[in-house]
């Protein structure tokens, strides 16, 4: 999508008046420009599970019939921008694909060129301002869209950077797998300390088999967590140390038995369930 033109207040108050003068008029053609927007949209497969029953194509046309009487009557300032931006939220959050917002507003430029046609409608500033009017209105509200999926990826990412699970009442496990970038490190040790501190856990184990390696300065803030951990009153436990990471926190001076090191997750487990006076049992043992 090219960058919209940017105009000036004078040109905005310009084209409010333009659209206000034929809003009338236009306005009595909505009803049937609507309808026929959506005889065309239930026509296609692609938007069918959009539209599940006639309860919600009636309310989505009054939606509509909102927007487009917006679009006529009002002025396009501040307030009316904030409400456009809102639309641009509510599709992001429902997942409604950007195509389709897309098709859709064509569609609408198609009906109302349609009624210009068939009222003999022949005034160049009336189609030059319609035509800016709509390309502002989808600048605001992809915008707005897209900021809301950014924030929701980036929500996302902070949570899969520490996948953090409490696998007891006061025993957090946190398996990491990929790459520990400077980054993530520093989500990672935030996301672990608060939730330490937040569910008062005893025993917190951290596994790094799944990691594909470990650079000095990730082990040096591995641990740095460890150690706030411990500080914050929890027993901090490691798994999954390959001979290369060993060898990476031995070039630290650090002696692996001071560090609660744990040759599997199974045995991080067993040792933290056993601090709780817990047993891990096969459940094949358990059969009568």
């Amino acid at each position: 999508m090219q960058t919209p033109k940017v105009l000036s207040q004078e040109q905005i108050l310009a084209d409010d008046m333009i659209l206000h003068t034929y809003a009338d008029l236009m306005l009595g053609q909505l009803p049937q420009i609507i309808d026929q927007f959506y005889d065309q949209m239930l026509s296609q497969p692609d938007f069918e599970h959009f539209f599940t029953s006639d309860h919600q194509v009636k309310r989505l046309k009054s939606l509509h019939k909102s927007y487009w009487t917006d679009f006529w009557t009002l002025d396009f300032d501040a307030a009316y921008q904030e409400r456009r931006k809102s639309i641009g939220l509510v599709h992001a959050r429902i997942g409604l694909p950007l195509k389709f917002y897309f098709e859709g507003m064509v569609l609408f430029g198609h009906l109302f060129r349609e009624v210009f046609r068939a009222l003999s409608i022949r005034d160049f500033d009336l189609l030059e301002a319609f035509h800016m009017r709509i390309e502002q209105e989808i600048a605001i509200i992809v915008d707005s869209y897209n900021q809301q999926k950014e924030a929701v990826l980036e929500e996302e990412n902070r949570r899969l950077a520490a996948p953090l699970s409490q696998i007891w009442d006061d025993i957090l496990f946190l398996p990491l797998v990929g790459i520990l970038h400077k980054k993530r490190l520093k989500e990672v040790i935030k996301q672990a300390l608060h939730k330490v501190s937040e569910v008062s856990a005893k025993v917190f184990i951290l596994d790094i088999k799944g990691l594909q390696h470990l650079q000095l300065e990730e082990a040096k803030g591995l641990l740095q967590l460890l150690k706030a951990v411990q500080l914050m009153g929890c027993k901090p436990l490691v798994s999954g140390i390959s001979p290369i990471m060993a060898q990476t926190l031995l070039e630290l001076d650090i002696q692996l038995k001071k560090i609660n090191a744990q040759s599997s997750m199974k045995d991080a487990l067993s040792k933290a369930y056993a601090f709780k006076n817990l047993k891990l049992v096969n459940i094949h043992e358990l059969a009568i």
